[in-house]
């Protein structure tokens, strides 16, 4: 082997040796910031779980803004109670009334804050609600409630609703404007509102109608009708702009009262003589009263031929006998309620507003109690 021979091969073998150096290098360096990454992803899981799939530590946390938590956490509960509607009379309702009575807290554990109650129907569409009768626990959380809404629902369909709510007290009330009846919850929806407090539509044989003005309203109309022959039938008439088809099972309210105990009779006409009747023993206080009216109603004796289908006027009257007075307001026919079922309560988890605001509000230095001696940054932005 000749010098020149050797220069070449030992040439070779360090450009191969350097070549190996370098790739070596070039591989354990990688392996290093693979592991590198791999621990950043590892740290990375661990903060998301600990913010998106925990409560913290304590779990309201939040309630102490001055405090670091052990734990961040930002879920906290919300619960809902789902409702199924079921109309089962064969009638199509429109701008009907679901009211159904809904325990939040039995045992009181704040968990229900007042302004998170919502309704939702199953496209989860927010339907706007009114609550009364409501019972708190303290302050603003609710134990229960009386909670209503409009439906419209075909006949014979079956419809899922949710009352959601949380404990969540910088949720804000929807503050819904709200809830007036429509013609068509009332019979008839023939064009008759049966919202007028208007006497006129009242007639009247040896009787003085009136706006009545002593005393109950409800939103009707209200009428007053005073006796003035003691030897006649006093009567107080009502003659609506349409026929009344009472064959799907409503009831009748009104309220009433008397000068007198003495029995009011209130006729349903078909015809001249063909009528329901039923005797009425007022009091002398005001009065709600409440009757079955269809084919299958009890209490009512039929004269002639009458036909549930086909009511057309109606009246109260007094026998003969001394000067009485007859108070009547708020008369309706109501449709029959629809089916409401409430099932058991649901828990799952949903993002905190209260939580996310506090977390927006703590200092770097609270943060790095909490998460330890690692570098990194937090932004809370608004999609």
């Amino acid at each position: 082997m000749n010098y020149v021979d050797f220069a070449i091969a030992v040439s070779l073998f360090l450009f191969f040796f350097i070549a190996i150096i370098v790739t070596s290098t070039n591989y354990f360096s990688s392996l290093s910031d693979l592991t590198q990454i791999s621990e950043f992803r590892t740290l990375a899981e661990v903060f998301f779980k600990l913010l998106f799939e925990s409560h913290g530590m304590p779990e309201d946390w939040q309630q102490n803004p001055d405090v670091s938590p052990v734990e961040l956490g930002l879920m906290d509960y919300v619960y809902r109670i789902p409702v199924l509607v079921v109309e089962d009379s064969n009638n199509s309702r429109t701008d009907d009334l679901v009211d159904v009575n809904i325990t939040f807290d039995d045992d009181c554990e704040n968990k229900t804050w007042n302004d998170t109650v919502r309704v939702f129907d199953d496209n989860l569409d927010e339907v706007a609600y009114k609550t009364y009768k409501e019972v708190y626990c303290t302050g603003q959380f609710l134990k229960g409630v009386r909670i209503f809404w409009k439906v419209n629902i075909s006949e014979n369909q079956r419809k899922l609703f949710y009352i959601y709510y949380s404990s969540d007290e910088s949720i804000s009330s929807p503050n819904y404007t709200y809830l007036t009846y429509s013609t068509s919850n009332w019979v008839p929806n023939d064009g008759d509102s049966w919202t007028e407090n208007n006497a006129v539509q009242w007639s009247c044989t040896r009787m003085i109608c009136s706006d009545e003005s002593t005393g109950y309203k409800i939103g009707y109309y209200s009428i007053e009708a005073v006796c003035n022959d003691s030897s006649q039938w006093y009567v107080a008439e009502y003659d609506p702009s349409g026929i009344l088809n009472l064959t799907d099972h409503k009831k009748l309210q009104f309220w009433l009262k008397s000068n007198t105990t003495n029995d009011v009779t209130l006729h349903l006409f078909t015809g001249a003589s063909d009528k329901y009747v039923r005797n009425i023993t007022p009091s002398t206080s005001w009065t709600l009263y409440e009757y079955d009216v269809g084919p299958d109603s009890t209490g009512w004796t039929a004269s002639g031929s009458p036909s549930w289908s086909s009511i057309d006027w109606f009246n109260f009257y007094y026998d003969s006998g001394s000067s009485n007075s007859l108070w009547i307001d708020g008369f309706h026919f109501k449709r029959g309620l629809l089916e409401v079922n409430t099932f058991p309560e649901e828990r799952f988890d949903a993002l905190s507003s209260s939580k996310i605001n506090a977390l927006e509000n703590m200092s770097y230095e609270q943060v790095l109690r909490t998460f330890g001696d690692y570098k990194f940054r937090i932004e809370v932005t608004e999609s």
